[in-house]
């Protein structure tokens, strides 16, 4: 299952039919300790919010601009912000992301291309190697 089905809702509502399912997700799992600023962001401004792969893109969107934003002039303009993008090789924030890479014209590598593979275990994700991503067979962040 794609990572919309990365979502704390699933095995609470699928219950026993939801066991066993295999899930892929976009980040590293919500348990993990390199999430532990999304889950008191999420209890502290979105208490019941229910974590999930959706949940988490505003995050990593949000980590993502505050590194790129290190780099920008006073006045950054938007050539600036992509100039911060195409900086960026293999970059997992912290190992919370897949390694990313922009390419000038071609858009990212990395996110699309590795998963988080989980199992819906006694009603937990439980991921297979930790925060080890899984990527395409031959796959290495482009440099």
């Amino acid at each position: 299952m794609q990572y919309t089905g990365h979502n704390e809702s699933l095995p609470d509502f699928g219950g026993e039919d939801v066991e066993g399912v295999l899930v892929s997700g976009s980040f590293a799992h919500w348990t993990s300790p390199k999430f532990a600023d999304y889950r008191a962001a999420l209890q502290r401004y979105g208490p019941g919010v229910k974590k999930s792969s959706w949940s988490m893109v505003p995050y990593v969107t949000g980590r993502l601009l505050e590194l790129i934003a290190k780099g920008l002039p006073d006045k950054p303009t938007s050539a600036d912000f992509l100039k911060g993008l195409y900086a960026l090789r293999g970059e997992t924030l912290g190992g919370v992301i897949p390694p990313l890479t922009y390419k000038e014209g071609q858009g990212s590598d990395g996110l699309d291309t590795c998963i988080l593979p989980m199992k819906i275990t006694g009603g937990k994700y439980v991921p297979r190697d930790g925060d080890n991503f899984m990527c395409l067979p031959g796959w290495s962040p482009p440099k």
